[in-house]
């Protein structure tokens, strides 16, 4: 079943001068989620510490959006605030109370009936994602503080791979960062490694719980997808909602 969308830009007039080839490259990326389905969730300390919801998209890969999210310290009545699409935006935002540590996590495993915490380790139904290209992309677009970004791939419940990133902090809409996931970078977690022209789950955590580090998060996302590697030249261009970004372009890591 086709359950990814193609990813359309709308270039700045201002820097098609200088993107003679960015059709053929940005052609080369597709979207898992462009965060255009409306979706919320509020955890507080201590009352309601932790949680999760899901939204069905038919635009994301696996055609549901999980997210959960936990809080393991704060201040009192302090708030750990996820949401997708706020106020017609399309971005995914996570939002922390200034002494809150926690982790969020953004679930891809098809539509299921299981708890939303509770990962369907074959619900995508053996996904190929080689056919996609050989990484994933994240474009993040504002990141007040360091956290570590932890990608999971699953063939099934015993067949799993994971790549950690650490995410700098100081991002903000002027200095757009693209982070590459590499298939490549993968190391096996369970019994067997992640095979990823066979994948049935997916999921991205935002670990925020280092205190020191992370505490008081602001962090927004604008798309996560898969690409081949030629979107590294040209493809972290801002869509038409960004055209006000320098043209020096963002950032990759």
């Amino acid at each position: 079943m086709k359950i990814f969308k193609r990813l359309k830009w709308a270039l700045p007039i201002a820097l098609v001068f200088t993107l003679v080839a960015v059709g053929a490259a940005m052609a080369a990326a597709t979207v898992i989620d462009h965060f255009d389905s409306v979706q919320s969730l509020d955890l507080i300390w201590p009352g309601t510490p932790s949680g999760a919801n899901a939204v069905a998209d038919p635009t994301v890969l696996g055609g549901e959006r999980d997210i959960v999210g936990n809080i393991i310290f704060g201040g009192s009545d302090e708030h750990l605030l996820i949401r997708s699409n706020n106020g017609g935006d399309s971005l995914f935002t996570i939002t922390s109370g200034n002494s809150v540590a926690g982790w969020s996590e953004i679930q891809y495993d098809g539509s299921n009936d299981n708890p939303k915490s509770v990962i369907d380790y074959t619900g995508l139904g053996s996904q190929n994602l080689n056919l996609l290209g050989d990484r994933f992309i994240m474009s993040i677009v504002f990141d007040d503080n360091p956290l570590d970004l932890i990608v999971s791939a699953y063939s099934d419940a015993n067949n799993w791979s994971s790549a950690t990133i650490a995410i700098p902090g100081s991002i903000n809409i002027r200095n757009i960062l693209t982070v590459e996931i590499p298939f490549s970078s993968f190391v096996q977690q369970g019994s067997g490694a992640a095979d990823f022209s066979n994948i049935g789950a997916l999921t991205f955590r935002f670990d925020a719980t280092d205190f020191d580090l992370s505490a008081g998060l602001d962090f927004t996302v604008h798309l996560i997808g898969i690409t081949d590697g030629l979107y590294r030249d040209f493809g972290d261009l801002p869509d038409a909602n960004y055209a006000t970004l320098l043209p020096s372009g963002a950032r990759n890591i």
